[in-house]
Formats: structure tokens, C-alpha cells, sequence
């Protein structure tokens, strides 16, 4: 189904929805990965961030395919911490995941999101995760960038817009 979404370009239906429910959710869904990985969560999720345009289950499959790469990246680092940090932006929400993993070699930080791109060995991944989130964003208006932490670790940043604002990011 992800592919066909892909590979046709589906319309995403977007409506005001809570990102920290889809956050929430995601976590949930994870729960046993990210326990048997060894992985402590720290959210930083405001209860009171405004609603953004999107739809509940494409939202929550954004973060399921962030994180599930969050907890791949960080299978041999001593360190597993997954960091999700949201806060209201003018004109919308902006959330960060952040692991503590390696990192994304800078000669491919403008390829991740490229579909049948990947980083993984054969038969661990089909590089169209990233490359479906990043679609899934872009169809609800918003914005998704990576970049290397200071500190190590990679950072994905997603900006959607809020629900308010929505006739605007659709022009």
C-alpha cells in the first residue's frame, strides 16, 4: 500500500489533527523494538501545541518510519538515546527526532531522501521509508530536513503547518 502510494502520488486527505497524539501513538506501536534495543525515549512534547493539517494515520506513520530508523542507526552505539523535541513555530509545529547513532556521512545527507536509496545491508530495507515520509510531508503542506547533531547523532526535522494556516500553505 505504501508503495502504491508512492509510486502513484495519492492525494493524502489532511484535516486538523494533534501531532503529539501521532508522536504518542508511534511510541506505542514501537514499544517492544525500542525496549528490546535498549533504547530510552525523552519527549519533549508540549500537550498544548496547536493542531497542524495532516491525517492521524500518514502523521503517525511519519514518526514510525523516523524512529524505526532512529532505532536501526543506534543498534551499535554504547549510548541509545531517541530524542523527540516539539515545539509551536510561527505558522505552525516543529518536531525534532534525534537519536544517538553515527550519524548521516555528510557525502549523503542530500540523498536520504531519494527513493531506493539506503544506507542498510541487502535485504534490510528498501530505501523508500525516508523518501515516503519525506512525500507524505510534503503533501501536507510541511517541510522535512536532516542534518548531523553537534554531539553525534542524527536529526530529522519536521515543520508542519499549523491548522490555521492551512488555506495559505496549500497556495
Amino acid at each position: 500500500k505504501n508503495l502504491r502510494t508512492y509510486s502513484r502520488n495519492e492525494q493524502v486527505p489532511a484535516r486538523p489533527v494533534l501531532l503529539q497524539n501521532a508522536v504518542q501513538e508511534a511510541c506505542s506501536l514501537l514499544e517492544g523494538r525500542l525496549v528490546k534495543a535498549g533504547i530510552s525515549v525523552q519527549l519533549d512534547v508540549p500537550d498544548d501545541l496547536p493542531p497542524v493539517m495532516a491525517g492521524d494515520v500518514r502523521l503517525q506513520q511519519v514518526f514510525v518510519n523516523l524512529f524505526s530508523n532512529a532505532i536501526d542507526a543506534m543498534k551499535a552505539a554504547p549510548e541509545k538515546i531517541l530524542f523527540v523535541r516539539a515545539m509551536a513555530d510561527p505558522g505552525g509545529v516543529q518536531v525534532s527526532v534525534q537519536d544517538t547513532g553515527p550519524g548521516v556521512p555528510e557525502e549523503v545527507l542530500e540523498s536520504v531522501f531519494d527513493p531506493f536509496y539506503s544506507t542498510k545491508d541487502v535485504g534490510e530495507g528498501m530505501g523508500l521509508g525516508l523518501s515516503i515520509t519525506y512525500g507524505i510531508v510534503r503533501r501536507f503542506g510541511g517541510v522535512i530536513t536532516v542534518s548531523n547533531a553537534h554531539e553525534g547523532g542524527a536529526v530529522f526535522t519536521v515543520t508542519l503547518p499549523g491548522a490555521e494556516y492551512a488555506d495559505e500553505a496549500a497556495e
